[in-house]
């Protein structure tokens, strides 16, 4: 069996690079404090190697590991989630829909299919109007001009 370890997040992360930080975030660290098994291996270390200024690490004997927060950390083996888990209980499979064709749409009252549907129109973009206003609408209102300050002279 492969050696164990526990690596405790000891450092805040704020501050570090986003690369620190989502290392922390994969090896299930999200508070200080908060600990996590893992089964030692290259890839393993190559994240801690990254993030040995913010982590304690320890190597744990198989015996000493406490249970929950092994199955945390861990992940659950393919055989295991296949049989329904270590429970034995068993697990709802998901089962693909039926494969649609591909050119249809649910089918609505008063759709119109895609072949024959138009592309929607929008209206071009205008500008504001320069001309003066139909008769009946109220004139608009005068411009309001600054008045510049005085030069000092």
């Amino acid at each position: 069996m492969k050696s164990r370890i526990k690596v405790t997040y000891t450092r805040s992360g704020i501050g570090t690079s986003l690369r620190h930080q989502r290392t922390l975030r994969a090896l299930g660290l999200r508070k200080l404090g908060q600990s996590a098994v893992h089964a030692d291996g290259p890839s393993l270390r190559g994240m801690l190697r990254l993030v040995a200024h913010l982590v304690s690490i320890e190597e744990v004997v198989a015996a000493s590991v406490n249970p929950e927060a092994m199955r945390s950390a861990t992940p659950i083996p393919a055989a295991e989630q296949l049989a329904g888990g270590p429970s034995g209980a068993p697990q709802r499979k998901r089962t693909p829909s039926p494969a649609k064709p591909a050119g249809s749409a649910p089918a609505q009252e008063g759709a119109v299919p895609a072949s024959t549907r138009q592309p929607e129109v929008k209206p071009a973009r205008t500008r504001k109007r320069t001309t003066a206003p139909a008769e009946g609408s109220p004139a608009p209102k005068p411009a309001v001009k600054r008045k510049k300050k005085a030069e000092e002279s």
